[in-house]
């Protein structure tokens, strides 16, 4: 993206997810939330915004643009394809109406990036930051360098309708990148999630809604907030990451991205005490994978497979352990069954709305319902029903690990669906 002059609007382009960096031309505004897709202006006739790896659009007949130069809102220079068929991206003139003049070809084919030239004063140099490794680390004694601390001033700011006092600690739990050389995302779990998900603790949250932590650096972490009985309220959909020793703050939970902090009449509660180290949750001893077959599967074999299993299971609900291709029977059921709330996560399938609290997760999933209520309340602990809510706000995944062979034909080799271990993943 560029800056446009004499405008707050970047100029860029709209393109695919993995596929090619080209698409339609488009002007975005950062006064509005970047949430929905109203920041968004096309600059170029309609084509439709390329999905996923799928670059070339039936309607796509004007081609593809890649890499304006704006010198205003209204004209360009851009490198352009010309039609669905074009050969070789030229520099041309644009402008907000649809017209365009092409200028140039490369001298072997396609030009890229149309940059004008002048003569002007020297940048100022700024010092390099310094890498993770050796910088920015705290002071000798406070904390561990493979940390920072995150400080939250209210969580109740952004999580409408939620009354004050509700939320009682904030879980802390980190996405794990896929490596290239284990198995794909895809089969991470049945529709619902693509990624592998580390409970590193929780922490509380003061009566004023503030929360004052350290936590894992050098990993993407995304926050829930919780209820006395562990049970999401709102979940973060996006990450942060930290570099050791790095300290940050935010204003609330989903808040608009430019609002200001909120003048308060006194020191939030949480700075008050030192930054709180993550504890495990209620039958955790540590930080965790979220992982079915250890989590929930023991669970469900124990308490709930004596009346859903057999020829004619109860309410036709088959919980039992039996492997099936990819994942297990009582897994397949309970997905397929519609018994939980989660985000659909299949690739070009999610379209991601930023929904308000209790939208999805372990409040809005009739699998909790029923294990809340008699006769199935009587027989889960507390352990074991933190264990199942935690799965399901976690969005449902059913491996903790990328590694090891999942297919059920593969049932007799020794890295056949292993369980993970939190320290090596």
């Amino acid at each position: 993206p560029r800056g446009t002059p004499n405008s707050r609007k970047l100029s860029t382009v709209g393109a695919p997810h993995m596929g090619l960096s080209v698409g339609k031309g488009i002007l975005v505004d950062t006064r509005h939330s970047s949430r929905p897709a109203d920041p968004m202006t096309c600059i170029t006739p309609e084509v439709g915004y390329p999905c996923m790896d799928q670059a070339n659009h039936r309607k796509a007949s004007y081609g593809y643009f890649k890499e304006p130069y704006p010198f205003s809102e209204k004209f360009y220079l851009v490198s352009h394809v010309p039609g669905l068929h074009g050969t070789g991206y030229g520099i041309y003139a644009l402008d907000a109406w649809g017209n365009r003049a092409k200028l140039c070809n490369g001298p072997s084919g396609s030009a890229f990036q149309p940059t004008p030239l002048r003569p002007r004063r020297k940048l100022t140099q700024v010092a390099p930051v310094a890498g993770a490794d050796n910088a920015i680390t705290a002071k000798a004694g406070t904390m561990p360098k493979e940390t920072g601390t995150l400080f939250i001033q209210d969580v109740y700011q952004g999580l409408t309708g939620i009354e004050r006092g509700r939320v009682k600690y904030l879980r802390v739990t980190g996405a794990l990148p896929w490596p290239w050389n284990q198995n794909g995302m895809r089969i991470v779990g049945l529709n619902a999630d693509i990624h592998r998900k580390r409970i590193h603790g929780v922490a509380k949250v003061h009566e004023d809604g503030s929360v004052f932590f350290t936590a894992p650096a050098s990993e993407s972490i995304f926050f829930q907030a919780l209820d006395e009985n562990f049970m999401a309220i709102q979940k973060m959909p996006t990450f942060i990451n930290l570099i050791p020793g790095e300290q940050r703050s935010c204003i609330g939970c989903h808040e608009p991205r430019r609002e200001a902090p909120r003048t308060v009449g006194s020191r939030p509660l949480a700075l008050k005490f030192p930054a709180q180290t993550l504890q495990p949750q209620p039958g955790d001893t540590g930080p965790r994978m979220v992982h079915y077959d250890a989590d929930v599967e023991p669970v469900l074999s124990k308490r709930c497979a004596g009346c859903h299993s057999g020829a004619k299971p109860k309410g036709r609900l088959d919980l039992t352990r039996s492997l099936t291709k990819e994942y297990s029977r009582s897994y397949e059921s309970l997905i397929r069954a519609e018994l939980i709330s989660y985000s659909d996560c299949r690739f070009g399938r999610a379209h991601f709305e930023a929904v308000g609290p209790l939208t999805h997760g372990s409040h809005r999933s009739k699998l909790v319902e029923r294990i809340r209520s008699d006769p199935c309340k009587g027989n889960l602990t507390r352990k074991e029903f933190i264990q199942i809510v935690t799965w399901i706000d976690c969005n449902v995944p059913y491996y903790g690990t990328y590694k090891g062979k999942r297919d059920l034909k593969y049932k007799d080799a020794p890295d056949f669906r292993p369980v993970p271990s939190a320290a090596s993943e």
